[in-house]
């Protein structure tokens, strides 16, 4: 699948990172079953980098946990139908599995981890980068993002990256302390 970037570069020392560093298929794993890792950029200590690390706000948490209930709810009304189908009852499992590992993560606000090195010596990076989409697939415009570059105390600022990247990504896991697994 080909998918459009976002550079962001320090207004001041120049230093530079992308969106891509959020890619990747990356999951919590409890007990067999998966749920998605939300992820936000981050200042990792250890990593001495700009980094992905753990989204675990309660309202995005919340949200995905609403909208999953509503799935289950709507594959439970059509019952006929999930008698006779093998994949409606995988994906029922699968998000009844995804609410209870959610739902086990809100205890968890305010311990975020980079998900690189898994270290809680992190700082969220708060600010807006996203660009308007084109027709074209690709972001334009430019703007501040009123996230600070740790090091120098400057100011990213996102701009389209002009190349799609096509790209296969390897899973991930994490346990739900947010710490890398095998």
């Amino acid at each position: 699948m080909s998918m459009p970037s976002i550079d962001l570069t320090c207004d001041k020392c120049s230093y530079k990172t992308s969106t891509m560093k959020l890619w990747g298929q990356r999951y919590y794993l409890v007990d067999g079953k998966t749920a998605h890792v939300s992820r936000q950029f981050g200042y990792c200590h250890d990593c001495d980098d700009v980094v992905p690390i753990e989204s675990l706000e309660l309202d995005e948490l919340l949200d995905r946990i609403n909208r999953l209930l509503e799935s289950i709810a709507e594959l439970k009304r059509s019952r006929l139908k999930l008698l006779f189908s093998s994949y409606r009852r995988k994906l029922l499992d699968s998000e009844l599995s995804e609410v209870i590992i959610l739902n086990r993560l809100i205890t968890r606000q305010g311990t975020e981890k980079c998900l690189k090195c898994s270290s809680d010596r992190i700082e969220i990076m708060k600010g807006d980068f996203m660009l308007d989409y084109d027709i074209g697939g690709l972001y334009s415009g430019e703007k501040h993002t009123g996230m600070k570059h740790h090091k120098c105390g400057g100011e990213f600022v996102a701009t389209p990256c002009g190349v799609r990247f096509n790209v296969r990504f390897t899973p991930v896991y994490y346990n739900l302390d947010g710490t890398k697994v095998g």
